[in-house]
């Protein structure tokens, strides 16, 4: 996951920090993110309540976290934190990638600093979303192939 990702952080901080909605939970993830997505898929709409996820991907050992995380295991290989008081969706983590964690962009305190670099589990978007940038589109993760026509 971090060989051969660009940074993808408009700005040259070098943590970026963030919280829940009530803040019960507040966190910085230290670096530049290794890459930012919209993940489009099935369990991503539903965790957030949203068409799309925008995660950023952090070194999973440059993670610091104050307060109490709520986890979900979402998949066998795959489990989700939120927070239990506000419910605000904050990280995910998977077994294939264990020095990783994804953190919303949303939650960021800089969120329109940590620009998407393509979208995930594009075929999965909801129907009346429109993919308006000219981000490559992906059927699955990143590392699959990207669909024909979206983006480079």
């Amino acid at each position: 996951m971090f060989s051969g990702m660009a940074a993808t952080a408009t700005t040259s901080a070098s943590s970026y920090s963030g919280s829940c909605l009530c803040t019960a939970v507040r966190f910085t993830a230290g670096g530049l993110p290794a890459t930012v997505c919209v993940c489009h898929c099935t369990i991503c709409r539903r965790s957030v309540g949203s068409a799309g996820v925008a995660w950023a991907t952090f070194r999973r050992d440059a993670l610091r976290v104050e307060g109490e995380v709520a986890w979900h295991r979402s998949s066998e290989h795959a489990r989700r934190g939120f927070c239990g008081a506000c419910g605000t969706s904050l990280f995910f983590e998977t077994s294939r990638e264990p020095h990783a964690i994804d953190v919303t962009v949303a939650t960021l305190t800089e969120a329109d600093k940590v620009t998407p670099r393509y979208h995930s589990w594009a075929p999965n978007k909801l129907a009346w979303e429109t993919l308006a940038d000219n981000l490559p589109r992906y059927r699955e993760d990143g590392g699959s192939l990207p669909m024909e026509g979206g983006g480079s």
